[in-house]
């Protein structure tokens, strides 16, 4: 029987693929949502700390969490995760340059899996 003609029995009708399409988009599109990059990201320094603070991208509704990175070169230092838009990073060496990475992390809705954002990124260098 095709999607969108009725059956012959008068009490069941067959589903329209106007319908069938309707449910597949909406599963499809929940699927693709991803969080939306943290805005204006900066540091600021002080002799063995970091203070990191970013605006809230524009998808907030999805939005689970922050991964922060502390980075060295290519080496990742530290990772954490924040419900907030900041993070205060400590015990870090005097005099030395490292780059902090953060990234939105979106909830997951009717079982699917979001895409995390791509990091931004922000260099700075630890006071003497």
């Amino acid at each position: 029987m095709k999607a969108n003609a009725t059956s012959r029995d008068k009490k069941h009708k067959a589903p329209s693929a106007y319908a069938t399409k309707t449910i597949g988009t909406a599963l499809s599109a929940a699927s693709t949502v991803k969080a939306g990059k943290p805005i204006a990201l900066k540091a600021t320094s002080a002799a063995t700390s970091l203070n990191v603070s970013w605006k809230r991208p524009a998808l907030t509704g999805y939005l689970k969490n922050y991964t922060v990175q502390l980075k060295q070169g290519t080496k990742t230092l530290k990772s954490y995760t924040t419900a907030s838009p900041s993070k205060t990073i400590t015990g870090l060496k005097r005099n030395t340059a490292y780059t902090v990475q953060v990234r939105a992390n979106p909830k997951s809705t009717n079982g699917k899996y979001l895409a995390s954002s791509a990091y931004v990124s922000v260099s700075v260098k630890t006071k003497r």
